[in-house]
């Protein structure tokens, strides 16, 4: 579904990425590990319009996507759950969720918004109990959820994910990461950045590691759990 070839991408005369190549199948979950700075957030920028790459093809449904805008991105069916979460903090949770149906919502498209809405709500009944709550005023976890169902009002193909344990308590993470396994037996496919390796492995059909902008490992998560040298570098030791 979701093919990246050679893509190379900077910030300034920084190189974030080099000559990366990976694919995303329909209906799998794909992580990427890596330690801080390895240019993981970096791809998902690329591939959602907010970093554009200098070299490399980003293919999706076949179609070239590399240089186009944000929102065209998600009109094609890509959303976004950006690391930190990046709410709009002073809006309720309702409005927040909202804007995620921004592509359709101009053209007034209310069964589908209504449609969407009962859908995140299904999946996180608390942002339902607290949707005329200010979006700053929820728990961490909360706020992940809100962030989670923002990007899915979209009704994305393919949801990417940055980081969507960073800051939570052990229950939190487990419930999130719960969510996640759960869309995707509902048939989502998912781009998964997750800086617990372990949890990202165990969840993932296929996943890659990267060092300074590069793939230098892929396998499947259970092969990658198994191999010593990824236990030692990313998994606490053996």
């Amino acid at each position: 579904m979701l093919e990246i070839q050679d893509l190379s991408a900077f910030y300034g005369n920084i190189q974030a990425l080099r000559e990366v190549s990976l694919k995303v199948p329909d209906a799998w979950i794909v992580s990427i590990v890596g330690a801080n700075g390895a240019g993981k957030s970096s791809l998902l920028k690329c591939i959602a319009g907010v970093l554009t790459s200098k070299r490399g093809s980003i293919r999706f449904d076949g179609r070239e996507m590399g240089g186009m805008a944000q929102k065209t991105v998600v009109e094609q069916g890509i959303s976004l759950v950006p690391e930190g979460r990046q709410l709009f903090s002073q809006l309720s949770v309702l409005d927040n969720l909202l804007l995620g149906a921004y592509t359709y919502f101009r053209r007034r498209n209310r069964e589908r918004i209504s449609e969407a809405l009962e859908q995140a709500f299904a999946m996180f009944p608390r942002l339902r109990e607290r949707q005329s709550q200010v979006a700053g005023t929820l728990s961490g976890g909360e706020q992940q959820m809100l962030s989670i169902g923002r990007a899915l009002m979209a009704r994305p193909k393919v949801l990417m994910l940055d980081e969507p344990s960073l800051g939570l308590a052990p229950l939190i993470v487990e419930e999130i990461l719960d969510t996640i396994e759960t869309l995707n037996q509902r048939g989502a496919t998912i781009l998964l950045v997750e800086q617990n390796a372990r949890d990202a492995l165990q969840l993932s059909h296929y996943a890659y590691v990267f060092e300074t902008g590069r793939v230098v490992h892929e396998g499947t998560g259970r092969a990658l759990l198994d191999d010593p040298m990824i236990e030692e570098a990313y998994l606490g030791g053996v």
